[in-house]
């Protein structure tokens, strides 16, 4: 009530990209962690290990991105464009 429309695009959309940063990074420190459990093992001689270097979790990062405001826009495009009435009329 009394939010603009871009106010609660605004949000919705922020609320996405701030899940999917705090997902990116619990997913990288697993990731790191299982890495480096792994290059901590005896090796057999053909295998060097699980590298995790910064050009990696760059891409990473940035395919995330994508991804996020990928999934985030629709939802907060909906909201945004919904009137407070149809909004609590699907509260439950």
């Amino acid at each position: 009530m009394g939010a603009t429309r871009r106010r609660i695009l605004a949000d919705f959309f922020l609320e996405g990209l701030l899940l999917a940063l705090a997902s990116g990074v619990c997913g990288w420190i697993g990731a790191y962690g299982v890495a480096a459990a792994v290059n901590r093992m005896p090796k057999q001689e053909m295998f060097d290990g699980l590298p995790v270097s910064g050009l990696t979790t760059a891409l990473s990062f940035a395919a995330l991105g994508i991804v996020a405001v990928g999934s985030a826009i629709w939802p907060a495009w909906r909201a945004a464009n919904l009137t407070p009435v149809e909004a609590l009329r699907y509260e439950r």
